[in-house]
């Protein structure tokens, strides 16, 4: 006698799918948070090695970071360049020859100097090229942030211009940038010059201004040397955009003066994150 294996019936057929699909519905949004937790990690983490990288240019460099930002007033009219930076023996930032001038390197390039990357500096058409290779451009990049634009951090007002930088980060332009003659002439870059290193913002995650290529990387400085982080993120939110309410749901990787590391809920949580308070006069 011949015997036929009973098969699933439709109904038995749309059950299981359905219990599937109910697994998957629980499930999914546990493993995507699980995704973004590891992505907040992975991006702290490059924020660590960024600080430390910052922190050994400051200690080899006289307790100065490198700057960023538009450089104001630069001495004697020489430009953006070591004697333009009231920096003649070149010991507080590094430089690279930019057609026989000295100029500083861009933010990356001088964090990346930190962290193990040989860049050539004898050029700019090498070191532009070095900025470019995947593995470089890795080291700045946080894994929540795949649209990442090429943007600014550094121009003089003698119109020279540094190279664009592929970076997830923005930074602090009143500590890092030289502003005009009222706000003193030496470059606020200057680690001893903080009273209150460990509440001042110094980088953290970002977009470029109005998040369009060649963008300011910088919080602009707008003359506020009392304001807090909050209030640029409550000024600024209509036109500049520094601020990426998307990568982290809401959260920020910052990066402090003293070099430690918070992340802080966007915007309540910058509340607590001092900006330009605590700069010595």
């Amino acid at each position: 006698m011949i015997r036929f294996r009973r098969g699933f019936t439709l109904v038995e057929l749309l059950v299981v799918i359905g219990i599937i699909a109910l697994l998957v519905a629980i499930l999914l949004p546990a493993l995507n948070r699980a995704r973004e937790q590891a992505q907040m990690v992975q991006c702290m983490n490059t924020c660590k090695s960024m600080a430390q990288a910052a922190q050994m240019h400051a200690n080899d460099h006289r307790g100065y970071f490198p700057i960023a930002g538009l450089q104001w007033n630069l001495y004697g009219g020489l430009g953006c360049t070591p004697g333009g930076l009231e920096d003649a023996s070149m010991r507080k930032y590094t430089y690279y020859n930019d057609g026989g001038t000295n100029r500083p390197v861009p933010l990356s390039v001088a964090l990346a100097l930190y962290l193990g990357h040989k860049v050539p500096l004898s050029d700019r058409a090498s070191m532009e090229s070095y900025m470019n290779r995947p593995e470089f451009r890795k080291l700045f990049q946080c894994p929540s942030h795949t649209d990442i634009y090429k943007g600014l951090t550094q121009r003089g007002e003698d119109g020279w211009q540094a190279p664009l930088e592929w970076l997830s980060y923005i930074f602090n332009e009143a500590f890092l940038g030289r502003r005009e003659a009222s706000k003193g002439f030496t470059p606020r870059a200057n680690q001893n010059e903080v009273k209150q290193a460990a509440t001042i913002f110094l980088f953290g995650d970002g977009l470029p201004r109005g998040n369009v290529e060649g963008g300011w990387l910088t919080v602009p400085e707008d003359n506020h040397w009392d304001w807090t982080l909050y209030d640029y993120y409550q000024a600024h939110q209509g036109d500049y955009k520094n601020f990426d309410l998307r990568r982290h749901r809401g959260r920020m990787n910052v990066v402090f003066i003293d070099c430690h590391t918070a992340t802080v809920q966007l915007p309540h949580g910058l509340r607590a994150v001092n900006f330009t308070r605590g700069l010595k006069p």
